[in-house]
């Protein structure tokens, strides 16, 4: 059984960031995949600064978050780290592209 959360801002973004990749989601849709080099990072921000988003999620496991919160965060976006313990509790099997 796979129920869908609500979209309260089609222009939120979320990030799962992993140490190889990041999974990137606006508004629910489909997930983009990046690499974590700094050419990447950059391209990310292009695509979302493109694409008319403003704030950004991130879910992260230890330190693969840090340079991607300063590129986002010099870029004036409003970014918010989030727990990804919390994400556990909703259905269905957990994973990135999920996840984001």
């Amino acid at each position: 059984m796979s129920r869908k959360l609500p979209v309260l801002d089609p222009l939120a973004t979320f990030v799962d960031v992993g140490s190889e990749h990041m999974h990137v989601s606006i508004g629910g849709d489909e997930p983009k995949v990046f690499g974590t080099v700094t050419s990447q990072l950059h391209a990310l921000r292009d695509w979302l600064r493109l694409q008319g988003v403003h704030s950004v999620a991130i879910e992260a496991t230890g330190v693969y978050w840090l340079s991607l919160y300063g590129v986002l965060e010099a870029a004036h976006l409003e970014v918010h780290m989030v727990n990804g313990r919390q994400t556990r509790n909703l259905p269905g099997r957990k994973a990135d592209m999920a996840d984001c």
